[in-house]
């Protein structure tokens, strides 16, 4: 489900995933590498954006065994270490799949190690 916030004036797009999280798209490549169309974005308010929480936890969507977790902060990508995961109590709920043309669009920063 993609939609936009009415008054939003950044104009931002955003995916609700399939573990009801939202998550800004960052561009129109992100955006068409998922198959989607713009005329398949709704509207939705400000009272009902707030609702939903945010998607801050994903990893690669890909044919591997690996299935490393990255923290989504401010624009840019944190791996999170085995550890620090236990430590944070994430969920695999918490945890949502990306193709590799979004994680891509990601900067990486330093890893969540704790």
């Amino acid at each position: 489900r993609l939609f936009m916030v009415y008054g939003d004036e950044s104009l931002t797009t955003y995916y609700l995933t399939h573990g009801g999280m939202i998550r800004p798209i960052l561009n129109d490549d992100v955006f068409f590498a998922y198959g989607n169309r713009k005329e398949d974005v709704v509207y939705i308010t400000q009272k009902e954006f707030n609702f939903y929480p945010r998607n801050q936890f994903i990893f690669v969507e890909q044919p591997s065994m690996n299935r490393d977790v990255f923290q989504i902060v401010s624009g840019v990508k944190r791996f999170v270490t085995p550890m620090a995961m236990k430590r944070m109590k994430i969920k695999d709920s918490e945890v949502a799949p990306v193709n590799i043309i979004e994680f891509d669009a990601y900067p990486a920063s330093t890893p969540i190690i704790f």
